[in-house]
């Protein structure tokens, strides 16, 4: 598996969580403040400074599970719509 400059791995033992923290409107607000440029990239050095919450392992279950139900409705609605 070969990485470019502009890609790299995160690993983590909360990886939905993480994912979907990473896809907040909080974290992307962060992502735009942390940017001088209009190119929004997330480089290592800002990934190690960002302040993610980490509550505990069945909290953070209970969070992921409420955001895939949304999720899960938005799609029936689309898919309704389409």
């Amino acid at each position: 598996m070969a990485f470019g400059a502009f890609m790299a791995v995160f690993r983590s033992k909360f990886n939905l969580y993480i994912l979907r923290y990473l896809q907040s409107f909080y974290f992307k607000d962060y992502l735009r403040e942390s940017n001088s440029t209009q190119i929004y990239q997330l480089t290592q050095n800002m990934l190690r400074n960002a302040l993610i919450p980490v509550p505990p392992t069945e909290e953070q279950k209970r969070i992921v599970a409420n955001i895939e139900e949304m999720f899960n409705v938005l799609d029936k609605i689309q898919n309704n719509l389409g």
